[in-house]
Formats: C-alpha cells, structure tokens, sequence
C-alpha cells in the first residue's frame, strides 16, 4: 500500500506530494515526468542496469522507461515528488545528464541532519503506524526543502513551467508545433528549454503523459475496449498504443494490468495529476 501526503501551501509550487511504502519484493517507478527524491530504509536493487541503491538519498531523473527495484528484504521507501519544472535542491545536477538514472544525492547534502532523522523514524516503526510515520517524516523533509529553497534563492523558470503545463491539460495529446504556436517559440527554442530544465524533448514528455492518461482511463473503467480508451488517450489506433506502450513498459496493455508492475495507487496518482489536485494552493 502507497500511502501519500500533499505538502504544506509554500511547497505546493515545487512539490506535487510526499509517499511511503513498504516494500517486500519490488516496486516499480512509471515515466510520470516528474522527479523523484527516494530515502530507502534497505538495500534496493535496479537490474535493467545493475545497480545496488544502499539506503542513502537518491536522485530518479526523468525517465523514459519503467523501473523496478527489487528490495533484499521488506523496508520502507519514503519519496518526495518534485514537479517536471522544479528540481531544486540540487543545481549542481544536470537534468538531461540524470536523464534514466538514478544518482546517490547524499555527498552532495550540506549537512545529513534531516537523512539521519529520517533513518532515525524508520528505526522506531514499531512504534508509529504507517501514517503516522510518514507525517512525521514529512515534517522532516518539509524543514530541509523550506531551507533549500531559501538558501538557493530558487525560483521556477515560469517559462518552461506553462510549456510543461500546457502539455499537461491536454494529456498530452498536442503537437510540438501547437506549444511553439502557443509561446511563439522554435521548436529547437522549445527543445532547448526542455532539455536544460527537465531533461526530456517535449515529444518524449507528450508521449509519456498520453500514455498516463490511457493508464488512468482503463483503470476508470476497465470494461471499456482497449481501442476506445487509446482513441480517447489520443493514439491512433490500438497497434499505435502497443507499439508505445511496449517501447516503455517492455509489455502489452493487457498483460500489464495484470503483472506485479500495475498498482492501483500509482495509477491514482497520474489521474490526481490530470485532474489538478497536485496545483499549487494559497495558504
């Protein structure tokens, strides 16, 4: 089980929401095009590219394809979501180089106060129900984000940030030359600003966010054709769906839905994201 929290109304910009999970075998990260902050409890490990997460703070980029870690032994993930437009604690990371990759952020931490907190709270569970520690840890991490911010003097490129969200409201389902249209923009312009702020070409973010939109769709209904909800996601036809669907999950539609990779929570997430539940909020 996922359970999620929203952040305070002065992270909202920044911040789409805070999660924790027990994990006892694996768990998969879907291309949402956002950015994920993971403290792990365990040992995680990533096949598709032989690498051993230790428990440490770590960095996923944007990614094109799906991810799964498999955990060694049952342990608690805690993920903070940072919106497309707002990788902000660590400048010193290139998005596009942290493209599909997973980077070990703890060197880089001024100070390991609020990690060692963190590891602190996953040593007392015994003693916390699930949502109770994950309260208390977002506190934690809501006083080491307000003091990164504060620090860096960060401010969203408000630029890329409508590019981003006019993707977004139309689920992805728009051409490149319609959001060059909309801000009078070339398409390298608008290649450029991708690339340098979230790490991904405005084609590979349309694509991943219609895919979202198709996962959200059939988990709303799943008695409706599989062709219908990929006409209605923006595909084609349903061989342009697999053809896209294969290309980032490396398995059918179908089968998806009933492999270890689909979890219900996941797919409530990009259908909150769709619906604005995860926009910025006044205090």
């Amino acid at each position: 089980m996922i359970f999620e929290c929203r952040p305070s109304a002065e992270l909202s910009h920044y911040v789409e929401c805070f999660l924790l999970q027990r994990v006892s075998n694996s768990v998969s990260y879907l291309p949402q095009g956002v950015f994920d902050l993971l403290i792990n409890e365990g040992p995680l490990h990533d096949g598709s590219c032989m690498q051993t997460l230790a428990p440490s703070v770590w960095l996923m980029g944007q990614h094109t394809r799906m991810v799964t870690l498999n955990a060694q032994h049952v342990s608690w993930i805690f993920t903070i979501r940072l919106k497309p437009f707002a990788l902000l604690p660590f400048s010193q990371f290139n998005a596009k180089e942290i493209k599909n990759a997973l980077v070990c952020v703890q060197p880089h931490l001024q100070s390991t106060l609020y990690f060692n907190q963190i590891t602190e709270l996953f040593s007392k569970v015994s003693s916390l129900t699930a949502k109770e520690l994950l309260l208390a840890c977002v506190e934690v991490a809501k006083r080491w984000l307000i003091e990164v911010i504060y620090k860096a003097n960060f401010a969203l490129p408000e630029l890329f940030r409508g590019q981003a969200n006019a993707i977004l409201q139309r689920r992805g389902n728009v051409t490149i030359q319609q959001i060059c249209n909309d801000f009078s923009l070339s398409k390298v312009t608008l290649g450029k600003h991708f690339t340098a702020n979230c790490g991904l070409l405005p084609k590979e973010l349309s694509r991943i966010w219609r895919l979202n939109y198709f996962l959200s769709l059939e988990q709303q209904d799943n008695n409706k054709a599989l062709t219908d909800a990929a006409l209605q996601a923006g595909f084609y036809d349903q061989a342009h769906l697999n053809r896209e669907f294969k290309a980032v999950f490396n398995i059918a539609p179908r089968a998806f839905f009933s492999s270890q990779s689909y979890h219900h929570g996941v797919i409530e997430h990009i259908s909150n994201r769709f619906e604005g539940r995860y926009d910025p909020y006044r205090r």
